[in-house]
């Protein structure tokens, strides 16, 4: 069996129980499991009373008083700077980190938040920040990405972002110091994910910055294929440069293909370039194939082929 698991991320909607998924997942071939937020209290439940299930990783956050509270990746953030939110949201990762421990996980993969600003560049909504990614969507999916418009509505993008980044990343470090001392205690590695969105954190340098200053701690590097391919194709940090600068760190991978913008397709379904990035993923301890439920299910049977003929697996 190859040694790669599948997330949960591709149960909602497709089965009415976790022994069904399990089956099938072991049936194409994956080696275990990464467990997700998109579960109920009830399905958490199931999947552990299912004799032999190797939880590889969880990704936070995502425990019995997560689900119970409904908490989920960006809500409350990290990178909060209220301190009580910031709390919460610290409360969270540390409950995953305590019951990877508890199921016997490697590794718990966190998002770090994002940068909000108001209307005058001070602390306000990330809905301001997501309102110009959109139209830079928009205009990149209308072949207009070579464009002035383009070049114009980018440089906003970027410099709305600087004006409030500073802030939200000291918060964001305030709730690692806490979060990397626990994963520390229980030995349970900890993945800082690359995101999808410029306004999100970290971005390439913040990821160096971070990875840099809790040098020597469980904190790693977790790449996810989909979201690096998009910031790549409108115009930030290119995809292989994430790669190649930060394999060494790498302790994890999400595996997704990507058509457009829009990622988390089966793998060997879209426009992923993987013989470029086939090598890096290959060495890759932790990987996990993490596609969306709207997927055939008919290609999930052959996702390890595919992978394995790429060499990835």
């Amino acid at each position: 069996m190859s040694k790669i698991s599948l997330s949960t991320a591709w149960f909602k909607g497709n089965y009415d129980d976790m022994e069904g998924f399990v089956h099938d997942a072991r049936s194409w071939g994956f080696s275990g499991i990464e467990l997700t937020s998109a579960l109920s209290e009830g399905d958490l439940q199931e999947i552990l009373k299912i004799k032999e299930t190797k939880i590889s990783s969880i990704h936070s956050p995502c425990s019995p008083v997560c689900l119970s509270q409904r908490a989920s990746p960006d809500n409350p953030p990290l990178s909060s700077l209220d301190k009580e939110e910031r709390d919460k949201a610290v409360f969270y990762a540390e409950s995953t980190i305590e019951f990877a421990s508890q199921v016997g996980a490697e590794a718990v993969v966190v998002h770090c938040g994002f940068v909000c600003i108001d209307s005058n560049g001070g602390p306000g909504h990330s809905s301001n920040l997501k309102m110009l990614r959109d139209k830079l969507y928009r205009l990149y999916e209308q072949g207009l990405w070579k464009g002035r418009e383009y070049a114009q509505m980018k440089e906003e993008y970027q410099q709305a972002r600087e004006s409030g980044a500073r802030k939200y990343l000291g918060a964001t470090k305030r709730s690692l110091d806490r979060i990397v001392n626990l994963a520390s205690k229980y030995k349970i590695k900890l993945g800082l994910e690359t995101r999808d969105s410029f306004h999100e954190i970290p971005q390439f340098e913040e990821m160096q910055n971070l990875l840099e200053e809790f040098g020597g701690s469980p904190l790693g590097y977790w790449h996810d294929l989909g979201h690096a391919e998009k910031t790549s194709r409108i115009g930030f940090t290119l995809h292989k440069e994430w790669l190649s600068h930060f394999h060494d760190k790498m302790i994890g991978v999400h595996i997704h293909d990507i058509i457009g913008l829009k990622d988390h397709y089966v793998p060997g379904t879209g426009e992923m370039d993987w013989e470029s990035i086939g090598q890096y993923v290959a060495a890759c301890p932790i990987k996990v194939c993490e596609v969306g439920p709207w997927n055939d299910r008919e290609k999930m049977a052959e996702v390890i082929p595919f992978l394995k003929s790429k060499g990835i697996i």
